[in-house]
């Protein structure tokens, strides 16, 4: 009798084992298809922020002939994209401190908006092409995910593994873009079919007429992007 206990206990215990092991298994399966999830939804949360900015910028823009922000009220031009934010704020009473941050992976911006209404540095995640204005190419970038400077997203970039930037175009588009790397130093690819490996950078044509360097004016240059900071 003793026996026969013994055989089923350790029946039991193996076929536990067997269990644990499978569950091990399909966790470990399922874990990156529900990561890529989590990140593709942050992602349509940004997408619908920028959105709301570019509604914001339109807004401003009816109100000074055409025009975006580009000088403060002193006119002085704007060092970074957390001032452009606050005028923007200030001068049309849309939007919310809310639209300009996502979950980044960057230390010092790990608390979320504290929705007190003004935009604080620390707060800010946006990117913003400084010296257009409405009547610019409905195709040029002017609201980004944060950069490191000239166009290139850095080890903080929370789309990085997933080779994604989302930006958002003077038309009103916004999209999640494709980047040329998943590792520090990845630049925003052109349109299928095109040569562009960095959109951010003034577009130029060559001999046959096909545009090269990026989908920028051509009247502007890498200082035109301004940096949360």
């Amino acid at each position: 009798m003793n026996i026969i206990r013994s055989t089923r206990k350790a029946f039991s215990l193996l076929e536990l084992m067997i269990v644990i092991t499978i569950i091990a298994i399909l966790a470990s399966a399922s874990f990156p298809a529900y990561s890529l999830v989590t990140t593709r939804a942050k992602m349509m949360k940004s997408v619908s922020n920028y959105k709301q900015i570019l509604t914001t910028l339109n807004l401003y823009a009816l109100d000074w002939d055409g025009s975006f922000p580009n000088k403060d009220e002193g006119g002085n031009d704007f060092g970074n994209s957390t001032l452009v934010f606050q005028t923007l704020m200030k001068e049309t009473g849309v939007g919310a401190d809310e639209i300009f941050y996502y979950q980044t992976n960057n230390p010092q911006k790990s608390n979320p908006p504290n929705g007190d209404g003004f935009l604080d540095p620390i707060e800010n995640c946006v990117i913003y092409v400084k010296g257009m204005n409405s009547s610019a190419p409905a195709n040029a970038p002017i609201v980004a995910d944060e950069q490191t400077g000239g166009g290139a997203y850095g080890q903080f970039h929370p789309w990085l593994d997933q080779k994604k930037a989302v930006v958002g175009y003077v038309g009103g588009q916004v999209r999640p873009e494709r980047l040329t790397t998943n590792q520090p130093g990845a630049t925003v690819r052109g349109p299928k079919g095109s040569n562009i490996d960095n959109i951010f950078q003034p577009g130029q044509k060559d001999d046959q007429g096909r545009i090269t360097g990026g989908l920028l004016p051509n009247y502007l240059d890498g200082n035109a992007i301004l940096l949360p900071q």
